[in-house]
């Protein structure tokens, strides 16, 4: 009976423990597409305060062609640095052909992006953004493109 008993509650504490697991990607999965539509609303019309709200405290990795890579305190500053310049002097980007693809919990979100950049000069290109979430939190944010002239964004 005892034997029984353990092995009713250890299946349940699998069982829920998988499902738990499910919810919490499915979780992820929504929040990074939601960082992804505000960090696109940003690029369009200078707006970032809906991806600023979904930052970690303990956001952690922060990876751009034009910056480089950081990681720890540093990352969450440099990001929001880039932040802000964007809000002053903002890029007129629209994102399509968008494709998202996850790895537990890193999204990568490929897509082609056209306006104009910050500089006023005119982009069309193919982006890569890899946004990684911990507890419905956005703590990495590694984004990737083909050639630009840095120029473009002064």
């Amino acid at each position: 009976m005892k034997k029984t008993l353990l092995l009713t509650i250890l299946f349940f504490l699998l069982k829920h423990e998988a499902s738990y697991s499910q919810n919490e990607k499915n979780m992820n999965a929504a929040t990074a597409s939601a960082a992804f539509a505000a960090w696109g609303e940003g690029e369009k019309t200078g707006n970032y305060e809906g991806f600023k709200k979904l930052l970690a405290p303990r956001f952690h990795t922060y990876s751009h062609p034009l910056d480089g890579n950081f990681t720890g305190k540093q990352a969450l500053e440099k990001l929001l640095t880039l932040i802000a310049d964007r809000e002053k002097k903002s890029n007129q980007l629209s994102f399509s052909n968008i494709k998202i693809m996850d790895n537990g919990d890193d999204f990568a979100f490929s897509f082609d992006s056209q306006g104009q950049v910050a500089g006023g000069y005119p982009y069309k290109g193919f982006n890569i953004i890899v946004i990684s979430v911990s507890s419905n939190r956005v703590v990495g944010f590694r984004e990737y493109f083909g050639f630009v002239d840095p120029a473009w964004f002064k």
